[in-house]
Protein backbone atom coordinates (compact mmCIF):
# COMPACT_ATOMS: atom_id res chain seq x y z
CA UNK A 1 0.00 0.00 0.00
CA UNK A 2 1.10 3.43 -0.73
CA UNK A 3 1.05 5.79 1.49
CA UNK A 4 1.63 9.72 1.86
CA UNK A 5 3.26 11.64 4.21
CA UNK A 6 4.02 15.32 4.99
CA UNK A 7 7.40 16.60 4.00
CA UNK A 8 7.95 20.24 4.11
CA UNK A 9 4.83 20.97 3.61
CA UNK A 10 4.30 18.74 0.69
CA UNK A 11 3.01 15.26 0.87
CA UNK A 12 4.99 12.53 -0.84
CA UNK A 13 5.07 9.23 -1.48
CA UNK A 14 7.11 6.82 1.11
CA UNK A 15 7.62 4.23 -1.97
CA UNK A 16 9.38 6.93 -4.81
CA UNK A 17 11.62 7.52 -1.07
CA UNK A 18 12.57 3.73 -1.37
CA UNK A 19 13.40 3.84 -4.88
CA UNK A 20 15.56 6.92 -5.09
CA UNK A 21 17.69 5.79 -2.00
CA UNK A 22 17.98 2.09 -3.52
CA UNK A 23 19.19 3.53 -6.93
CA UNK A 24 21.42 5.44 -4.97
CA UNK A 25 23.10 2.78 -2.99
CA UNK A 26 23.53 0.59 -5.80
CA UNK A 27 25.27 3.59 -7.75
CA UNK A 28 27.59 4.16 -4.94
CA UNK A 29 27.99 0.14 -4.38
CA UNK A 30 31.16 -1.62 -5.68
CA UNK A 31 31.93 -3.18 -8.57
CA UNK A 32 32.98 -6.32 -8.56
CA UNK A 33 36.38 -6.58 -10.25
CA UNK A 34 37.44 -7.92 -13.99
CA UNK A 35 38.58 -11.11 -13.70
CA UNK A 36 42.53 -11.56 -15.04
CA UNK A 37 42.86 -12.47 -18.63
CA UNK A 38 44.10 -16.23 -19.49
CA UNK A 39 47.23 -13.93 -21.12
CA UNK A 40 48.08 -12.15 -18.01
CA UNK A 41 47.69 -15.56 -16.09
CA UNK A 42 50.65 -16.89 -18.25
CA UNK A 43 52.58 -14.41 -18.17
CA UNK A 44 52.98 -14.86 -14.38
CA UNK A 45 54.18 -18.13 -14.99
CA UNK A 46 57.48 -18.00 -16.33
CA UNK A 47 61.05 -19.43 -16.01
CA UNK A 48 63.90 -16.80 -16.20
CA UNK A 49 66.94 -17.67 -16.75
CA UNK A 50 70.88 -16.31 -18.52
CA UNK A 51 72.48 -17.74 -20.34
CA UNK A 52 76.46 -17.92 -21.74
CA UNK A 53 78.33 -18.76 -24.66
CA UNK A 54 81.90 -18.31 -25.67
CA UNK A 55 83.88 -19.46 -28.79
CA UNK A 56 87.82 -19.01 -29.07
CA UNK A 57 89.84 -18.14 -32.18
CA UNK A 58 93.20 -17.52 -32.58
CA UNK A 59 93.71 -13.43 -33.06
CA UNK A 60 94.58 -12.45 -36.47
CA UNK A 61 96.09 -8.86 -35.84
CA UNK A 62 98.32 -7.32 -33.32
CA UNK A 63 98.68 -3.68 -31.91
CA UNK A 64 102.56 -2.49 -31.22
CA UNK A 65 103.69 0.67 -29.74
CA UNK A 66 107.12 1.88 -30.89
CA UNK A 67 108.66 5.52 -29.72
CA UNK A 68 111.68 7.47 -28.34
CA UNK A 69 112.15 8.98 -25.05
CA UNK A 70 115.22 11.88 -25.74
CA UNK A 71 116.25 13.51 -22.86
CA UNK A 72 118.72 16.83 -23.11
CA UNK A 73 119.41 19.58 -20.89
CA UNK A 74 118.62 21.72 -24.22
CA UNK A 75 114.54 21.59 -25.44
CA UNK A 76 115.46 22.20 -29.05
CA UNK A 77 118.17 19.70 -29.43
CA UNK A 78 115.48 17.19 -27.24
CA UNK A 79 112.72 18.09 -30.31
CA UNK A 80 115.12 17.88 -33.08
CA UNK A 81 117.06 14.55 -32.25
CA UNK A 82 113.28 13.13 -31.07
CA UNK A 83 111.64 13.87 -34.74
CA UNK A 84 114.40 13.21 -36.66
CA UNK A 85 114.47 9.19 -34.87
CA UNK A 86 110.90 8.88 -35.25
CA UNK A 87 111.16 9.81 -38.84
CA UNK A 88 113.85 7.17 -39.63
CA UNK A 89 111.75 4.15 -37.17
CA UNK A 90 108.68 5.50 -39.34
CA UNK A 91 110.63 4.90 -42.87
CA UNK A 92 111.92 1.84 -41.25
CA UNK A 93 108.66 0.67 -40.88
CA UNK A 94 106.94 1.76 -44.10
CA UNK A 95 109.89 -0.36 -45.89
CA UNK A 96 108.23 -3.87 -44.54
CA UNK A 97 105.17 -2.93 -46.88
CA UNK A 98 103.44 -1.42 -43.45
CA UNK A 99 100.83 0.64 -44.88
CA UNK A 100 101.12 3.96 -44.12
CA UNK A 101 96.88 4.26 -42.77
CA UNK A 102 98.32 1.37 -40.30
CA UNK A 103 100.75 3.55 -38.54
CA UNK A 104 99.15 6.48 -36.09
CA UNK A 105 100.88 8.48 -33.35
CA UNK A 106 99.22 8.02 -30.35
CA UNK A 107 101.68 10.19 -27.84
CA UNK A 108 103.53 13.25 -27.59
CA UNK A 109 104.73 14.53 -24.17
CA UNK A 110 107.69 17.00 -22.93
CA UNK A 111 108.08 17.27 -19.39
CA UNK A 112 111.30 18.77 -17.42
CA UNK A 113 113.09 17.30 -14.73
CA UNK A 114 114.67 19.24 -12.50
CA UNK A 115 117.96 17.96 -11.30
CA UNK A 116 118.60 17.36 -7.59
CA UNK A 117 121.63 16.42 -5.54
CA UNK A 118 121.63 13.43 -5.22
CA UNK A 119 122.73 13.73 -1.47
CA UNK A 120 120.78 16.46 -0.25
CA UNK A 121 118.12 16.18 -2.66
CA UNK A 122 118.08 20.07 -3.42
CA UNK A 123 117.35 21.76 -6.74
CA UNK A 124 120.89 22.53 -8.20
CA UNK A 125 119.59 24.71 -10.92
CA UNK A 126 119.82 22.75 -14.00
CA UNK A 127 117.07 21.14 -16.24
CA UNK A 128 116.39 17.94 -18.02
CA UNK A 129 113.78 17.98 -20.90
CA UNK A 130 112.31 14.77 -21.54
CA UNK A 131 110.36 14.81 -25.28
CA UNK A 132 108.54 11.09 -25.47
CA UNK A 133 106.70 10.34 -28.80
CA UNK A 134 104.97 6.82 -29.71
CA UNK A 135 103.62 5.66 -32.47
CA UNK A 136 100.81 2.43 -33.18
CA UNK A 137 101.43 0.15 -35.54
CA UNK A 138 98.70 -1.81 -36.57
CA UNK A 139 100.56 -5.48 -37.50
CA UNK A 140 98.42 -7.72 -39.97
CA UNK A 141 100.46 -10.93 -39.97
CA UNK A 142 101.22 -11.59 -36.33
CA UNK A 143 104.23 -13.74 -37.43
CA UNK A 144 106.11 -10.05 -38.11
CA UNK A 145 105.40 -8.48 -34.65
CA UNK A 146 109.07 -9.21 -33.50
CA UNK A 147 110.43 -8.00 -37.31
CA UNK A 148 108.77 -4.77 -36.94
CA UNK A 149 109.83 -4.42 -33.21
CA UNK A 150 113.78 -4.85 -34.81
CA UNK A 151 113.06 -2.64 -37.64
CA UNK A 152 112.11 -0.04 -35.27
CA UNK A 153 114.64 -0.59 -32.74
CA UNK A 154 117.00 -0.62 -35.04
CA UNK A 155 116.33 3.02 -36.70
CA UNK A 156 116.51 4.20 -33.14
CA UNK A 157 113.42 3.27 -31.32
CA UNK A 158 114.13 3.05 -27.36
CA UNK A 159 110.64 2.90 -26.24
CA UNK A 160 108.01 -0.40 -26.89
CA UNK A 161 105.12 1.19 -25.63
CA UNK A 162 102.51 -1.69 -25.48
CA UNK A 163 101.43 -4.76 -27.47
CA UNK A 164 97.69 -5.89 -28.07
CA UNK A 165 96.30 -8.80 -29.96
CA UNK A 166 92.74 -8.72 -31.40
CA UNK A 167 90.49 -10.91 -34.23
CA UNK A 168 89.97 -8.18 -36.90
CA UNK A 169 86.66 -9.82 -37.93
CA UNK A 170 84.93 -11.57 -35.05
CA UNK A 171 81.13 -11.91 -36.73
CA UNK A 172 81.81 -15.86 -36.98
CA UNK A 173 83.02 -16.43 -33.49
CA UNK A 174 79.98 -14.53 -32.02
CA UNK A 175 77.67 -16.25 -34.17
CA UNK A 176 78.95 -19.40 -32.41
CA UNK A 177 79.02 -17.82 -29.01
CA UNK A 178 75.14 -16.59 -29.27
CA UNK A 179 73.86 -20.47 -30.60
CA UNK A 180 75.86 -21.84 -27.60
CA UNK A 181 74.27 -18.81 -24.74
CA UNK A 182 70.60 -19.55 -26.49
CA UNK A 183 71.10 -23.49 -26.01
CA UNK A 184 72.95 -22.65 -22.56
CA UNK A 185 69.25 -20.60 -21.59
CA UNK A 186 67.44 -23.74 -22.25
CA UNK A 187 69.36 -26.00 -20.73
CA UNK A 188 69.30 -24.09 -17.40
CA UNK A 189 65.68 -23.52 -17.90
CA UNK A 190 64.60 -27.30 -18.52
CA UNK A 191 66.78 -27.86 -15.26
CA UNK A 192 64.86 -25.26 -13.29
CA UNK A 193 61.53 -26.72 -14.78
CA UNK A 194 62.15 -30.52 -13.35
CA UNK A 195 63.56 -29.86 -10.17
CA UNK A 196 60.27 -28.08 -9.49
CA UNK A 197 58.03 -30.75 -11.02
CA UNK A 198 56.55 -28.45 -14.16
CA UNK A 199 57.15 -28.95 -17.91
CA UNK A 200 59.03 -26.11 -19.34
CA UNK A 201 56.60 -24.69 -22.60
CA UNK A 202 57.43 -22.42 -25.04
CA UNK A 203 60.42 -19.43 -25.15
CA UNK A 204 58.08 -16.01 -24.93
CA UNK A 205 61.32 -13.29 -24.58
CA UNK A 206 64.82 -13.40 -25.41
CA UNK A 207 67.25 -10.36 -24.97
CA UNK A 208 71.48 -10.01 -25.73
CA UNK A 209 73.76 -8.56 -23.58
CA UNK A 210 76.63 -6.39 -25.24
CA UNK A 211 78.79 -9.47 -26.57
CA UNK A 212 82.33 -8.73 -25.23
CA UNK A 213 84.56 -9.14 -28.05
CA UNK A 214 88.48 -10.56 -28.14
CA UNK A 215 90.72 -8.58 -27.25
CA UNK A 216 94.14 -9.02 -25.18
CA UNK A 217 94.83 -7.37 -22.12
CA UNK A 218 98.32 -4.67 -22.77
CA UNK A 219 101.38 -6.93 -22.96
CA UNK A 220 103.87 -4.60 -21.63
CA UNK A 221 107.20 -4.94 -23.27
CA UNK A 222 110.30 -2.65 -21.86
CA UNK A 223 113.02 -2.89 -24.11
CA UNK A 224 115.47 -0.20 -23.00
CA UNK A 225 117.99 -2.86 -21.95
CA UNK A 226 118.68 -4.13 -25.51
CA UNK A 227 118.89 -7.70 -26.72
CA UNK A 228 116.86 -7.54 -29.58
CA UNK A 229 112.88 -8.02 -30.13
CA UNK A 230 111.52 -10.88 -27.51
CA UNK A 231 109.72 -13.67 -28.68
CA UNK A 232 105.81 -13.35 -29.18
CA UNK A 233 102.91 -15.49 -28.14
CA UNK A 234 99.44 -14.68 -29.40
CA UNK A 235 97.82 -17.56 -27.91
CA UNK A 236 93.61 -17.54 -28.65
CA UNK A 237 91.41 -15.01 -27.50
CA UNK A 238 87.17 -15.60 -26.56
CA UNK A 239 84.24 -14.31 -27.74
CA UNK A 240 81.60 -14.25 -25.08
CA UNK A 241 77.81 -13.76 -25.41
CA UNK A 242 75.05 -13.73 -22.98
CA UNK A 243 71.11 -14.18 -23.07
CA UNK A 244 68.07 -13.80 -20.78
CA UNK A 245 65.51 -15.84 -22.05
CA UNK A 246 62.15 -16.52 -20.38
CA UNK A 247 59.80 -19.27 -21.28
CA UNK A 248 56.84 -20.12 -20.00
CA UNK A 249 55.49 -23.20 -17.68
CA UNK A 250 52.99 -25.34 -19.41
CA UNK A 251 49.51 -25.69 -18.46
Amino acid sequence: MLKWFRLNGKFVMLAALLVGVMATAAACAPQPAAAQTVEENVAQNVITVTGTGQAMGAPDVAYLELGVDIANNDLGEAMAEANATMTEVRDAILALNIAETDIQTTQFNVWVEEIRDPSTGSPQGQRLFHVNNLMRVKVSDTERIGEVIEAGMDAGANTVGSLFFAIEDPDALEAQARADAVADARARAEQLAEAAGVQLGDLINLTEGTPVFPLTGRVALDMAQGGGAPPISEGQLAVSVSVTASFSIRQ
